[in-house]
Order: C-alpha cells, then structure tokens, then sequence
C-alpha cells in the first residue's frame, strides 16, 4: 500500500490503514538520500528529504515533531514543527540535511529519526531515514508498508542494488533488526554478491506476534544492516515497515482477520487432547 503523493507541503487525502484502530499513527521518511556538495562550501553537503506524517485515528489531531541524529555536524531545516491533521490526512514536510561532507562521502553515512507526539491522544511514535554514501548498496522494499497478519507469516522480497561507482562487484552481508511486535527472518545466504548493473531481489519472511496485537502497537519496522566499513558492525541503509492486520477474535485461528476454511483446517490440526 502506497501513500498518496502529491506536492510537497500540502496536506493530502489518504485511505489511511482500513485496520487501523482508532489510536493508530504513521510517519515516513526517506531512505538512501545523497548529501550533494554545496558549490563554494568544499566542507557541507545537502540532502533533500520528505516526512510524511499521518492522521489515522477518528478525530482531528495535533501532531509534535522534531528530527534528531548521533551524526556530528548535522543541522536539520526545519528541525521540528506541529502539525494538525483532520482523520485519514496525511502531510508531506520537505526536509533539507546539512551534513559534514566527510560523513556522507566515508564509509557508513549516517541513520536519523523523526520523533513525533500526538498531542491530542497522548500517543508518540517514530520513523527513520538515512543518507548514505556512493559506495553503499540500496535496499529498496516493493512497499513502504507490508501488511504482515497477527500470529501469522508473510513473505515479501526486497531489491538490493550496487550504487558504487567503482565498477566492481559489491559483496555485502546482509542482516536486519526487527523494532516492535513482530520478527523477520531473512531468506538469503551471506555473503551477497551484487555487480553494478544488477538488481538482486532477496526473500524477507515476515511474522506476526503470537500472541496478538500488544499495547497500541499496529506496525514494526525491519531495519537492514551492512557492515559498510569492515569494522564487524552492521550500519542501517534501508528499511520496511509492517503493518498488522486482523486480530485475535473467536474463530480466528490464523489471525488473518477472516473465520473460514483456513481457520477450520487449523483446528482440525490441532484436534484431540489439550496437552
């Protein structure tokens, strides 16, 4: 499910997330951003970026946001704001990120993170981005949101692409970092190897909680991780978000949010003695 774009500032009509409870909130931002030298300034670059934030409860609401990173030397314009949404409003925020040009042209680039507090329900929550360098590999989702059923599996595949400009083939290990009430288990075997006219698409198994839907929680995030510098440690270069749909109910047994055959051949399954 893609979010309506249209231009960039104004508010914008959306069909929001039909299994969306009424305290659900989503924001997005943008991934694999270039910091471009600023002409004349050899030591600042600037990155272009959008935060998209939106309404998805049933009443009107007034949202706090603000941007922060751990990068040294980063200015945000603007840094923060608030917004007021009418329910199933989205709003586009253009972003500009002035960065240190030695921090986007090294070896990791740099992870940053929208804060936002819904200051009419109480409810906070956050989405991330990243600017990267030339070397890195691009992680893009078919999807900026996956629909992914409580206490049930889905599998999605994610597009890796060599953005170097070496002309060598990029090899990458690939892992990623859950956020939330879910779990993703990757389907690809490490090292990946990745020339740079190619386009690899690897498989992403997706799972609900087993349990149900926790607290307010309606989405997770899977963050994916390249050791872009060789130190061992994995940097976070893309992202999807998963969204839960259905829910625990009477009936219910694969948590996709239908009583049918599928739950009644999951009972037959389990069939006999509770043990």
């Amino acid at each position: 499910m893609n979010f309506k774009r249209m231009l960039a500032g104004a508010v914008v009509a959306s069909a929001c997330f039909v299994a969306a409870p009424a305290s659900a909130d989503n924001c997005e931002l943008l991934w694999d951003q270039r910091c471009c030298p600023i002409p004349g300034n050899p030591q600042t670059g600037i990155a272009e970026n959008m935060l998209i934030i939106c309404n998805c409860t049933d009443i009107d609401a007034e949202y706090d946001w603000f941007l922060k990173t751990t990068e040294p030397g980063v200015v945000f314009d603007p840094p923060g704001g608030v917004v007021t949404l009418a329910p199933g409003e989205c709003i586009e925020i253009p972003i500009k990120i002035y960065c240190p040009i030695d921090s986007a042209t090294g070896s990791d680039g740099f992870l940053f993170q929208a804060n936002v507090v819904n200051l009419t329900t109480g409810g906070q929550f956050s989405c991330q981005g990243s600017v990267v360098n030339v070397g890195d590999a691009k992680i893009t989702p078919p999807d900026p949101v996956i629909d992914v059923p409580i206490t049930g599996t889905t599998s999605t595949a994610v597009n890796v692409q060599n953005i170097g400009s070496s002309g060598k083939d990029g090899v990458f290990d690939i892992e990623v970092m859950v956020m939330g009430d879910g779990s993703a288990t990757p389907e690809w075997v490490n090292p990946v190897r990745v020339s740079p006219t190619e386009i690899v698409a690897l498989n992403l198994r997706l799972e609900g909680p087993e349990q149900g839907r926790r607290g307010f929680d309606q989405f997770f995030d899977v963050i994916f991780l390249i050791d872009t510098d060789g130190d061992g440690v994995g940097e976070a270069v893309s992202a999807l978000k998963a969204q839960l749909v259905g829910g625990p109910c009477i009936g219910d047994l694969d948590g996709d949010g239908v009583v049918g055959s599928a739950d009644l051949a999951e009972l037959i399954g389990r069939w006999g003695p509770c043990p």
